[in-house]
């Protein structure tokens, strides 16, 4: 107890107080545009859905807490060797066991897109706040999904981003990702790929694959501990 209160001090006090942030309204052009994805879609099973999809999520975190340390660590130790690139890009796109089709890529824009838009844009800000001169042009979007990433990047650096690069595997995700998009007034160039590995195959040169900023929010958000 004694250490802690040593490092509350005036500093760290202030510190804090530059981090917090008022209470996060999703933007009104992101509201709309859900709102209108929604309801062309119509589902009227859309609140059993969600649930399932919540449901799934929450398989996913109790399984994942339940992998023993000596996995993880036998995981990391191995991770030079191509049979384990490979598996890690396998389970990236494969482990959890969703299967994003038009229906549960509704459920999720219904339930979850506004929170990870906020996480995402919550990491954002704090970046831009300490580092001011940073103004990404080349963002990658790394399980993308509908696009929750690159709605935070509009909203903190709405004029410097040129080209986008998202990486999303199911199809019905990006289509939504799209459709969301449609009628925004300048958008960068935007490029859509299934996998980081149809991504470097379609980019021959090694210098269009630098990015200034990489964005990983979705697939950190649901599968940390």
């Amino acid at each position: 107890m004694a250490n802690a209160q040593k490092g509350f001090t005036v500093e760290t006090l202030r510190s804090a107080s530059k981090q917090c942030l008022r209470c996060l309204v999703v933007p009104v052009r992101l509201r709309r545009a859900i709102k209108k994805y929604l309801r062309e879609e119509d589902d009227p099973h859309i609140r059993k859905k969600v649930r399932q999809l919540s449901e799934s999520f929450q398989e996913i975190k109790d399984t994942n807490l339940q992998l023993p340390e000596t996995t993880a660590k036998s995981l990391a130790d191995s991770m030079n060797s191509l049979e384990t690139k490979r598996w890690k890009i396998q389970t990236v796109y494969g482990d959890s066991g969703l299967q994003y089709r038009d229906g549960e890529t509704a459920a999720y824009i219904a339930s979850r897109m506004p929170a990870v838009f906020s996480v995402c844009y919550r990491v954002l800000i704090e970046i831009r706040r300490r580092v001011p001169g940073f103004t990404p042009t080349r963002v990658l979007d790394f399980g993308a999904g509908t696009g929750s990433g690159f709605w935070a990047v509009k909203e903190v650096w709405p004029k410097s981003v040129e080209k986008v690069n998202i990486v999303e595997p199911s199809q019905s995700m990006q289509r939504a990702g799209r459709n969301l998009i449609q009628g925004l007034k300048d958008l960068p160039l935007i490029h859509g790929y299934t996998s980081l590995l149809a991504l470097n195959k379609e980019i021959n040169k090694k210098s269009e694959r630098k990015h200034d900023l990489v964005i990983a929010v979705g697939y950190l958000f649901y599968h940390s501990h």
